[in-house]
């Protein structure tokens, strides 16, 4: 990814993060690092240090076109009910910057394509937002906690 374009995306992921409440200090850690180099852990959001081996990926979500902006470590339930060890990689891309710049001109709220509000039957469960976890892509639902993030479904 050019130096210029990634810049650019990562301004973006700083005002999706500044949206969720992200921890203000990790921001700025995230500001100055060439990657996301912290990971939130389930259940309570909190930040902590991303391991070597989930570095590698973020680098190559990165070669793939992808900016990772934050990672998600937790346990889920799988479609059979069994419980699983998942990573969450939260990501945009080059078109996610051309979404969010071509709203801007239209005067709507920029984050809408990028975070999309939802909600389920009797809560408030967070954001829908893209992502890569198990090496599928795909939309997770967020929700910042503790000043990192958790995911809600």
């Amino acid at each position: 990814m050019e130096p210029e374009l990634k810049q650019q995306i990562k301004e973006l992921a700083i005002l999706v993060l500044k949206e969720l409440d992200y921890y203000p200090d990790a921001l700025s850690r995230f500001r100055r690092a060439d990657f996301v180099d912290m990971y939130s852990e389930e259940p309570g959001g909190i930040l902590f240090d991303l391991p070597e081996k989930e570095l590698g990926r973020v680098k190559e979500l990165e070669d793939m076109g992808y900016l990772c902006y934050a990672v998600i470590k937790g346990c889920y339930a799988d479609g059979d009910g069994d419980m699983v060890q998942a990573t969450t990689y939260l990501v945009l891309c080059a078109d996610d910057l051309t979404r969010y710049n071509n709203n801007l001109t239209c005067g709507e709220l920029p984050l809408d394509d990028i975070l999309d509000r939802y909600s389920g039957q009797y809560a408030n469960l967070g954001y829908r937002t893209w992502a890569y976890c198990n090496n599928d892509y795909g939309t997770v639902a967020i929700k910042g906690r503790s000043g990192g993030l958790t995911r809600t479904c």
